[in-house]
């Protein structure tokens, strides 16, 4: 849109519309993304329409049958774009230099079903972050990364119980307790350890050993 026609043109849209606020903020975007006024107002009228439409009770809802067609990837594709533009004419700043989410592909839903639960005898690798690796600081493809030292490579610590079995294969009691420390780890070099709630002590299994030897 570049003329004052094309401006009057779509103003007069507006208000034979009869159209305020958010609407005739959409209906500008879709002029200006190159749809005919028309063809704009149609859409428009469609996404009004779909936005208006009570949802169905969740005793109604079934999972979709099979895969998504390609019209439907394409028409998410269009509107998870239009969401992200939204977003930040809104947010400004503040979601500079944000991604789209990963773990949604654009629906902004969750799945039904159960999700996995954690244990107390386990808790994220804090060195790591979880990932099992840690950065070196090398340029060079295929050594920019280690194995984390901390949890051995597993992104995770587990509570260890005497000579450094895991209590969560039968380790017997915690390491430490209220009036004594907690018994050295029989390795070749004591993989280092966290207090955890409850008393309990995390770190690598004994039987684990020392992840720098032989790599």
């Amino acid at each position: 849109m570049s003329t004052a026609t094309d401006i009057a043109e779509l103003d007069a849209a507006i208000a034979e519309n009869e159209l305020e606020g958010e609407a005739a903020d959409r209906l500008r975007e879709l002029v200006q993304e190159g749809a005919p006024i028309p063809d704009a107002l149609e859409q428009l009228r469609q996404e009004l329409e779909a936005a208006a439409a009570p949802p169905a009770p969740p005793a109604e809802l079934e999972p979709p049958a099979g895969e998504p067609t390609e019209q439907q990837l394409k028409a998410l594709d269009r509107e998870t774009d239009r969401h992200l533009k939204k977003v930040g004419e809104i947010m400004g700043g503040f979601v500079a230099g944000f991604t789209p989410c990963s773990k949604c592909d654009g629906l902004g839903l969750e799945q039904p079903g159960p999700e996995p639960r954690g244990h107390d005898y386990f808790k994220t690798c804090e060195t790591c972050a979880g990932f099992g690796q840690v950065l070196t600081g090398s340029l060079r493809e295929g050594r920019n990364a280690r194995d984390c030292p901390a949890c051995g490579g597993n992104g995770y610590l587990e509570a260890l119980g005497e000579g450094g079995v895991p209590l969560a294969q039968g380790g017997g009691q915690p390491a430490v307790s209220p009036t004594s420390p907690p018994p050295a780890i029989a390795t070749a070099e004591p993989a280092p350890t966290e207090q955890g709630a409850g008393g309990l002590t995390f770190g690598r299994p004994a039987w684990m050993g020392d992840p720098s030897i032989g790599t």
